[in-house]
């Protein structure tokens, strides 16, 4: 891809993004759903799946560098339009509020006042803190949360309502000297967690914490600044590919040496920025391979059905937890513990069961709910641009 079409392609819609999105919300549906109840790995075999499940935690960091390159895109590209603020929050409530509020309204008081499913009650602090955007700070004390996956959801808006009001107002140089400043500040405050409080606590709170997660975000923000830059761009362009190798292979021999690569911990210090920067390259991977039909890789951004489940991820991973209460309250079966195989056809059997129900819950959420909000959009535009997101 030349020069020109690359920055073509970043300044447009991005469908290959949403392939990307596919295999981080498939990710996150092994790690926190398909593998519960199987108990130990049995064999070599189940060993490394449980290793890939375990790592699932990778999905979210992606999406936090998707959401920060996207979002940052978004608001650079719309710089000098006078009603920039106003129409970047409006298309963010219609795109983010109707799913999310929609869902706390059936968990909360539609489900409970109808007896249609049965989970555990939520104390009315906790609510406060689902409904405020607040969750992830609350999840380090209360971790007994009935929809602990929100926290993520929370750490995003958190960045969508303080983020805008940098890049609006400072230069490029100087928002690329913040976002480093981000990264930094999220390393420290991760290893600041675990020096100095409780383990138990300081796990969840290096996890949750906005500001020890921003670094994923700013990572995002980063690139999309360095893409909109014509030196900075050459150079990624020519070496973007060892760039990945080389982080791909840090990755591989911490895992390979450590049997793990946990966000917590010791090995979270490092492990959150290093998968940050590794999703950043994987982003411009993805964007450089989509107009190439020579390259190995590109069948895997434009491959359908991960594209299809990208489209619905944002629902898909608000409901995968509600699904697998009800998969595994209703549905799932008793697995016996000295079968690998019967182990890995329960993962395989859990992975399907949670994806199709979370799925149709997104489809129909996508029907009834989402898609006629995004409709709305339309109406609102930047002046003088016809952008979309």
């Amino acid at each position: 891809m030349n020069a020109d079409e690359l920055r073509q392609t970043i300044h447009s819609r991005m469908p290959q993004l949403d392939a990307l999105r596919g295999i981080a919300i498939l990710w996150v549906i092994l790690h926190n759903a398909a593998l519960n109840g199987v108990g130990h790995a049995q064999s070599k075999l189940l060993e490394v799946l449980f290793l890939i499940g375990n790592m699932g935690w990778i999905g979210v960091q992606l999406f936090f560098v998707l959401s920060g390159f996207l979002i940052t895109g978004i608001l650079l590209d719309g710089r000098g339009s006078d009603n920039q603020f106003r129409i970047f929050y409006i298309r963010r409530t219609l795109r983010i509020f109707p799913l999310y509020y929609g869902f706390l309204f059936l968990a909360f008081v539609i489900f409970p006042w109808a007896g249609l499913v049965s989970w555990p009650d939520s104390t009315q602090t906790e609510k406060l803190l689902y409904w405020s955007y607040l969750t992830n700070w609350g999840l380090p004390f209360e971790h007994s949360a009935v929809f602990p996956h929100l926290w993520s959801l929370a750490i995003e808006e958190q960045y969508y309502l303080l983020w805008p009001l940098l890049v609006v107002f400072l230069s490029k140089r100087v928002l690329t000297y913040v976002c480093y400043g981000l990264v930094i500040t999220a390393v420290l405050s991760r290893a600041y967690l675990v020096w100095n409080f409780d383990p138990e606590f300081a796990d969840h709170a290096m996890y949750t914490f906005s500001i020890a997660r921003w670094d994923a975000l700013a990572i995002g923000s980063l690139m999309a600044i360095l893409v909109r830059s014509d030196t900075a761009l050459a150079y990624l362009q020519r070496h973007f590919t060892g760039g990945f190798v080389v982080l791909s292979l840090l990755l591989l021999t911490q895992t390979v040496v450590f049997r793990s690569f946990a966000a917590i911990g010791v090995n979270g210090i490092i492990n959150q920025t290093t998968i940050a920067f590794w999703s950043a390259m994987l982003i411009l991977l993805s964007i450089v391979s989509w107009n190439n039909s020579f390259d190995r890789l590109r069948p895997i951004f434009a491959n359908g059905f991960l594209s299809w489940i990208g489209k619905y991820s944002y629902a898909i991973y608000i409901f995968h937890v509600p699904a697998k209460m009800i998969w595994f309250n209703y549905v799932a079966v008793t697995v016996p513990h000295n079968s690998p195989w019967i182990q890995f056809g329960a993962i395989v059997y859990n992975l399907v069961g949670i994806t199709l129900l979370s799925t149709a819950a997104a489809r129909i959420s996508w029907i009834v709910l989402e898609r006629p909000f995004l409709e709305l959009k339309r109406r609102f535009v930047l002046e003088g641009s016809g952008s979309v997101d």
